[in-house]
């Protein structure tokens, strides 16, 4: 795996202007199999298809696993489903050897578990791309194991889909336990909810210019959809394959609490300093190229990009709540977006833009 200066130097370095290219990412390891070890398909065992599948994202984190599972297994929906986990802890015992006892667990007394485990270690989003791959049915959730989904996320996410076939991505709010948001934000997000009255909005390539997104855990996925742009890249990542998603296709968000975000912990090192450097990295160059196929001037991309950094490091600070101003300032932005007060004034301005999105007419 490249060390974190080494992915922020690829950032730095990449060809943005590839960002809406429909390569196959997931055909770069296509000889590494995943090793079927415990469970069989429903489609194998009765001839049939799985009305949706729940596809676990896991790498060396039994201990969350099992509570991603348990959220998997107790979805209140009435078709059939199925769960599929993506181990991607590599070929070492001492790597799985806690996780394949829990998977066999479950698969024993579950007839809809899938446990697949890849010969080797493949990265995070190999392993998302992966699990489309063996997924069966037409739609399927990607559940990190440090997630969990609320019994009705399944019956919500279908329903959906079934009203936007155009879609190919649905997201929804989530709650976050580990890093729980201010009590404003709690009230916002309460009276977001109550006047959308759970009516989805559908998101287009502009709400990625102004860093919108559906990431949330449990991102519902039309498989055909996800395979056909390419999947996920290891320098876009999410938010490339978001805005991918909503230039090809459509994506739709439901503004309703169907997941909990994070119980690993908060020293997760998904949210240290170099990583959310990166997100912040990767927000200004994916913009920048996103305004540039929008047919924008310079400054305008610019502009654009660089408020697209303030929204990711509000973000960020979230999670790690430290200086970012090298990292602004190593993007080019000018000293005017790099102190506080463009940092504060992002942050109400990134609250507006989703607070507008109440008026957005359902589609």
């Amino acid at each position: 795996m490249m060390k974190t200066m080494g992915i922020q130097q690829t950032m730095m370095d990449f060809d943005w202007s590839l960002w809406k290219s429909k390569e196959p990412n997931y055909s770069r390891y296509s000889q590494t199999q995943s090793i079927k070890v415990y469970g069989e398909h429903l489609e194998v065992r009765t001839g049939r298809k799985p009305d949706a599948t729940i596809m676990i994202l896991t790498c060396r984190r039994p201990q969350t696993l099992k509570n991603a599972l348990e959220s998997a297994v107790s979805q209140d929906f009435s078709g059939t489903y199925e769960i599929i986990i993506s181990d991607d802890s590599g070929d070492d015992p001492a790597s799985y050897t806690e996780t394949d006892e829990l998977a066999r667990q479950y698969c024993q007394k579950h007839a809809n578990i899938v446990y697949y485990r890849h010969e080797r270690n493949l990265g995070q989003y190999a392993n998302w791309n992966r699990a489309v791959e063996l997924c069966r049915s037409e739609w399927g959730g990607l559940l990190h194991d440090d997630d969990q989904l609320y019994p009705h996320y399944l019956t919500e996410m279908c329903q959906a889909a079934s009203k936007h076939p155009k879609s190919g991505l649905i997201g929804s709010l989530f709650d976050s336990t580990d890093y729980p948001s201010s009590p404003l934000i709690q009230i916002m997000m309460r009276v977001f909810r109550t006047l959308r009255g759970g009516r989805p909005i559908a998101l287009g390539i502009i709400d990625s210019r102004n860093f919108i997104f559906t990431l949330c855990p449990g991102m519902f996925v039309n498989r055909q959809k996800y395979l056909e742009i390419g999947g996920l890249d290891e320098v876009s990542a999410d938010i490339g394959f978001c805005s991918r998603m909503s230039y090809y296709h459509q994506s739709v968000l439901l503004p309703k609490v169907l997941s909990d975000n994070g119980t690993a912990g908060g020293g997760s090192l998904s949210f240290s300093q170099e990583i959310s450097n990166t997100f912040i990295i990767s927000a200004y160059k994916l913009v920048y190229a996103i305004c540039q196929d929008l047919g924008y001037s310079a400054r305008q991309c610019a502009k654009y990009a660089s408020r697209a950094a303030l929204y990711g490091e509000v973000a960020a600070r979230g999670y790690n709540n430290v200086d970012y101003t090298e990292v602004k300032r190593s993007l080019g932005m000018p000293n005017s977006m790099c102190n506080s007060f463009a940092y504060t004034v992002a942050n109400l301005r990134s609250k507006l833009l989703w607070g507008l999105l109440l008026f957005r007419r359902q589609q």
